[in-house]
This record gives C-alpha cells, structure tokens and sequence, in this order.
C-alpha cells in the first residue's frame, strides 16, 4: 500500500501580534480538532507561494481557545518580516494510504 499526500487548508494568518514576528492564525471551522493538535514545532506547515506549497517550521505555538493560535515562523522573528504573511492561507500536509493496483 502506498501513501499519498494531500494538503488540507488549516488556517488564515488573521494579522501580526507583537514585535518578535508573532502572528495569529485562525483555524478553518471544517479542520477537525485531532489535526489542529498535532502541530508542533518538529513539522511544518505550508503556505502556497506562486502556486508551490513552501515549508514553514513553527518556532513557537500557543493555542487561544479553539479556533485561534499564536506561532512564529522560523526566520521571521520580527513585525516588519511576519507582516508579509498576513492573509495567507496555511495547510498541513496529510499522508493518505493508497491501494496499489
């Protein structure tokens, strides 16, 4: 059996939080809640940027009631570089067993 991957849409970075390049995520309310728990630092998300999904490794995350979270995004550790990813879309990707004929 293989595996295939697809992208499922996580969240909107909603705006900046603070100087150090914390940004707010608001989660997609279809996102079911076992997915949203499993980010961590050790994996990334992905933003689509001209139409490729590029790797963003979160250096911290700190969840606001169910539907918001607090990240940094490794390298963009200030206001003015975070700021370029507000309205963005963020995914996660998934690995999905496939039947091999």
């Amino acid at each position: 059996m293989g595996m295939k991957e697809r992208f499922l849409p996580l969240a909107t970075v909603r705006k900046t939080f603070g100087k150090g390049g914390e940004l707010i995520l608001k989660f997609r309310p279809d996102v079911p809640q076992n997915i949203i728990d499993q980010l961590n630092k050790e994996e990334p998300v992905f933003i689509q940027l001209d139409g490729i999904p590029v790797p963003f490794f979160l250096t911290s995350i700190a969840f606001r009631g169910n539907d918001q979270a607090m990240v940094c995004f490794e390298n963009y550790l200030s206001e003015n570089l975070a700021a370029e990813w507000v309205g963005k879309k963020v995914k996660v990707l998934l690995l999905e067993p496939v039947e091999e004929e």
